[in-house]
């Protein structure tokens, strides 16, 4: 369920490098969820911060008010949802934009 901090449900894997690691950012495409990258999350690097995100209206994730849904409203939801440090970020269809 989303947390205090993000209206966006996450799973997150703690990076075994501390709170300086490098954070890396999992986006579901239209219609799918975040438990999609599960085996990434559990087999990818132990020194990466990992964080799978629902997407606004997918998954647990509340939908965005007045229904905006393009790259634009997606963006600005996952970039104010987490930490202010640089991440890379991955995942098919329109999350690639995102």
């Amino acid at each position: 369920m989303p947390d205090d901090q993000s209206p966006l449900a996450a799973t997150e894997r703690a990076a075994t490098a501390g709170e300086h690691a490098p954070v890396v950012v999992f986006l579901h495409g239209v219609g799918c969820a975040r438990d999609q990258f599960a085996a990434q999350l559990a087999g990818l690097d132990r020194r990466l911060l990992l964080l799978s995100l629902d997407l606004p209206g997918h998954g647990e994730s509340p939908p965005l008010p007045g229904g905006e849904y393009g790259v634009a409203a997606q963006s600005s939801a996952v970039l104010s949802s987490r930490r202010p440090r640089p991440v890379s970020g991955g995942g098919p269809g329109m999350s690639s934009a995102v």
